[in-house]
């Protein structure tokens, strides 16, 4: 399910967003103002959030900038408010698409669908994941089983160019190369070594990282 934060001065106008969420499986949350749309913010996590420039207590401009500081979550802005200047200081503040009103509902939400699907997308690029073992490549975190384990910078290094690289036997040189650097001048035992310490930071998924006799090593999906 696609979780939305709905936040709009106007109960009609939420209600009639709401209604058309929950005949198309989204759930929804609604505040009537900036600051009570901030607090829902910061206590779940949603895929998307549409915004009233005109919210009391804090306007939506300064409630987008607020949540840019500590997320990267799709926000859209609801305004009636056309003119150019008004747009540009929406993406400004931070607001990935701007929909004026009165809107269709059924167009709001054929926005929110595009905007969802480049999201995925991307993050697909930015995202490694081999069962509950899975790599962020935007914040370098690494994640096991939803807990957030911490590698070293080699260790890090090399679990990505293994996960980047499934089900193909790596040499020892190839990943001395892509890992280290041409320029590295330590033997090929430093892959070794590093190999087994990794496999014991990444607890159960370690087995998947398989010796292959006479040649290296591989990611095995």
């Amino acid at each position: 399910m696609t979780n939305l934060l709905i936040a709009d001065a106007d109960a009609e106008t939420r209600l009639k967003i709401m209604s058309y969420a929950d005949a198309n499986e989204f759930l929804i949350d609604e505040a009537g103002d900036g600051i009570s749309a901030i607090k829902l913010f910061r206590r779940k996590e949603y895929d998307l959030i549409a915004l009233d420039v005109f919210l009391p207590e804090l306007d939506g401009l300064n409630v987008c900038r607020q949540l840019r500081k500590i997320s990267p979550v799709p926000i859209v802005f609801l305004t009636a408010k056309s003119r150019e200047f008004d747009r540009l200081a929406g993406f400004e503040a931070g607001a990935d698409d701007y929909i004026i009103k009165p809107f269709y509902v059924s167009e709001l939400f054929a926005r929110i669908h595009a905007i969802l699907n480049r999201c995925r997308e991307t993050q697909k690029r930015t995202l490694l994941a081999a069962d509950g073992l899975s790599v962020n490549l935007n914040s370098h975190t690494v994640w096991v089983d939803d807990i957030q384990i911490f590698l070293t910078p080699k260790e890090y290094d090399l679990l990505v160019f293994l996960l980047q690289n499934p089900n193909r036997a790596l040499s020892r040189d190839a990943i001395l190369s892509n890992v280290w650097g041409d320029e590295f001048s330590g033997t090929d035992r430093t892959v070794d070594t590093h190999i087994r310490t990794l496999r014991d930071s990444i607890g159960p998924y370690g087995n998947h990282i398989l010796t292959v006799w006479g040649i290296g090593y591989k990611f095995e999906r």
